[in-house]
């Protein structure tokens, strides 16, 4: 299944797009070292919002299990 994130790159703003059979899972989004990053994911059917402050760098999203995952850059 795939899995979609955007903007790409974000600022501060992460929107997720699940496919219906990961509707209501929850999005992890960990940095390069592989540290879940704190985030709080407002969902609403297949689709998850969060507002996350982090510093700029490349991280990656992932939904478990059995989808993708992406790499997402902060600008």
């Amino acid at each position: 299944f795939r899995l979609n994130a955007y903007p790409n790159p974000f600022v501060d703003e992460i929107q997720v797009e699940l496919p219906e059979s990961h509707a209501g899972g929850t999005p992890q989004l960990r940095d390069l070292s592989g540290r879940e990053v704190p985030c709080v994911w407002a969902l609403q059917g297949t689709t998850c919002r969060t507002h996350v402050e982090v510093p700029a760098g490349v991280y990656f999203l992932s939904v478990a299990p059995g989808l993708e995952t992406i790499r997402l850059v902060k600008q």
